[in-house]
């Protein structure tokens, strides 16, 4: 029998080991995870106007079923310019309180990477 971790096992069967989950727990998180995607496209919206970015994608578990409690805003921006990249991350990261953000570089990041955001990422 091969072992797994929990991120490689998909959301729904991994339920099956979290039979208590109260529902009042599921409408928190989908609230959470409402209001991570407003910042995000919030931000997405300073980091065009701000930072000159030209494309801003959200990626990670804010946009799946693995959502949690503990679930970080993750962005790849692209045509910000190389100057200006460390200040935008610094604004991103300050952007929000209630979530750690991450900013990626698209022209940047490794292409394994660069490929996960295009297939699974949502334009803001």
């Amino acid at each position: 029998m091969q072992s797994r971790t929990a991120k490689e096992i998909p959301a729904e069967a991994l339920q099956q080991f979290r039979p208590f989950r109260s529902l009042s727990e599921k409408e928190a998180i989908s609230s959470r995870q409402k209001a991570a995607r407003e910042i995000a496209a919030s931000l997405a919206k300073e980091l065009k106007e701000r930072f000159k970015a030209s494309r801003v994608q959200l990626f990670g578990s804010v946009i799946g079923s693995d959502f949690g409690a503990w679930s970080d805003i993750d962005l790849a921006a692209w045509g910000i310019p190389a100057g200006d990249y460390f200040r935008a991350v610094a604004f991103a990261s300050g952007y929000s309180s209630m979530f750690k953000i991450d900013l990626v570089d698209a022209e940047d990041c490794q292409p394994s990477l660069l490929q996960h955001i295009i297939r699974q990422g949502v334009e803001l």
